[in-house]
């Protein structure tokens, strides 16, 4: 009954184990075991029940195509987070194979620790279902349960959110260092305005005014999550901004020299932060601060030097 037991504990109910309203439990007709072990089996089958809801959602959404960066993300956290009950099983099952008549306490012992971790998992997920967060909301809104002080649950929701920031500094990465908006399901907090006009961005060599070709850039405060302070998104906003109107210019020359020698710089940095397990605000906030520190260095030369303007005052 043991092995049976273990392929409940997968998520996939039998005669013995049966399912009703998505909940694994006992089959009532089973007379064989006593009424201390049904409730000892039926607290585990709900943690087998969280998991298997679990796995439904993630295989259900996981591989669509017209899903959304943060959402796979999520699944893909969510997956990660799942793979120590997994090795718990797997080294039970191991136990059962080498030793005969492993009794019940011992999966109790092993697997009830996994039953908060994965009851917070399973409410994160209704939430969002339920409130329908939109692109870097998700982020907030993990970045808020991530604060749990239950054993487990943290270390298992910072799983999740660190999958979540490496599609944030992927856009971020496209922004700050190439002025370019990487945001193919609109949910980044930096958003293109499709109503302005192309903007004046410099006087050529010969009195011809060059244009931006791209259009202005919009920021969505109320889209930036909350451990990333207005000013500091404001800032985001300002460097990449820049980056676009210079990237834009005609002139050869201009382009591609805002950030200079130090884009290769800036790209093992920001590599560096999204590889960390926890994001780091302090780390960020600097980083943004010295590339816009050169972005600024790079505008008042081209003010001062290029366009003469100690000759005009």
């Amino acid at each position: 009954m043991l092995h049976e037991l273990l392929v409940a504990l997968r998520g996939h109910p039998g005669i013995i184990f049966s399912e009703k309203n998505g909940l694994l439990h006992v089959n009532k007709s089973i007379t064989e075991l006593h009424p201390c072990e049904v409730v000892i089996i039926n607290q585990l089958l709900e943690v087998a029940s969280d998991y298997k809801q679990l796995c439904e959602y993630i295989n259900e959404n996981r591989y669509r195509f017209d899903t959304a960066m943060y959402i796979s993300a999520l699944y893909e956290g969510l997956d990660i987070a799942l793979e120590p009950y997994r090795q718990t099983l797997m080294k039970i099952e191991n136990e059962i194979l080498q030793f005969h008549g492993t009794p019940i306490s011992l999966l109790q012992h092993r697997l009830i620790p996994h039953r908060p971790i994965l009851r917070a998992l399973v409410q994160l997920v209704s939430e969002i279902e339920e409130e329908q967060p939109a692109g870097c909301m998700i982020l907030d809104k993990v970045y808020k349960a991530a604060g749990s002080g239950v054993e487990g649950v943290g270390i298992a929701l910072k799983q999740v959110l660190s999958e979540l920031h490496k599609v944030l500094y992927k856009q971020l990465l496209a922004w700050l260092l190439q002025g370019n908006l990487y945001d193919p399901f609109n949910e980044f907090f930096i958003v293109k305005d499709d109503k302005a006009d192309e903007s004046i961005l410099i006087m050529g060599e010969e009195g011809e005014k060059s244009r931006s070709k791209s259009k202005s850039f919009i920021l969505r405060l109320e889209m930036v999550p909350q451990h990333i302070s207005h000013s500091l998104a404001e800032k985001i906003f300002f460097i990449g901004e820049s980056i676009q109107l210079f990237e834009s210019d005609r002139r050869v020359e201009v382009q591609g020299a805002v950030l200079k020698n130090k884009e290769a710089e800036f790209y093992q940095e920001l590599t560096r932060l999204r590889d960390k397990e926890v994001f780091e605000v302090h780390e960020f906030s600097n980083f943004v601060d010295n590339i816009r520190v050169t972005v600024s260095s790079h505008l008042h030369s081209l003010m001062m030097k290029e366009a003469d303007l100690l000759s005009e005052l």
